[in-house]
């Protein structure tokens, strides 16, 4: 995982296909005492922005689930926005995941999907459960499986929730 003080950051894409510097948002929600609403705003903006994404956010990722799991943190931006990402990434406008990066981001998509399943109870959010599907539709739409991403992409919430709730 690349480390939050090396100096590549500044060089990568964000979501606006232009630098961003994703380190100095992650350092600031790592040192908060929960996760702030300002500072996801702020990752959400500039890593994912209408389908685009770059090499700034796929990096993010293992970070993303390094600080929550250290903190024992659970919400909805977690899954919100890996599903984002890793949905954008099979877009052919969207770079593909480095080599030197694709064993973390993938190990950190599965292991965000994970870390959420065990802390589920922990959250009551609907728009957790959400977030949690999306993301279970998009890991699979990797493998293959593409019904329940178009499901949870066009089904109504009470649908989505009820779904969640007999397979999650």
């Amino acid at each position: 995982m690349l480390s939050l003080d090396a100096k590549e950051w500044k060089d990568f894409d964000g979501g606006y296909k232009l630098p961003y510097d994703a380190s100095l948002a992650l350092k600031l929600l790592e040192i908060s005492q929960e996760p702030d609403s300002k500072i996801w705003n702020t990752l959400f903006e500039n890593l994912y922005h209408q389908g685009d994404v770059g090499i700034a956010s796929y990096a993010a990722i293992p970070q993303l689930l390094r600080i929550y799991k250290s903190h024992g943190w659970i919400d909805f931006y977690l899954p919100s926005l890996a599903s984002a990402i890793e949905e954008a990434r099979t877009r052919e406008n969207n770079q593909e995941v480095p080599d030197w990066l694709s064993y973390d981001y993938f190990q950190a998509l599965e292991g965000i999907a994970v870390y959420c399943l065990q802390k589920r109870s922990e959250q009551s959010d609907p728009n957790f459960g959400k977030a949690l599907l999306m993301l279970t539709a998009v890991l699979l739409k990797a493998k293959g499986t593409y019904e329940l991403l178009d499901f949870v992409q066009i089904g109504d919430e009470e649908k989505v929730l009820k779904l969640y709730d007999r397979y999650a």
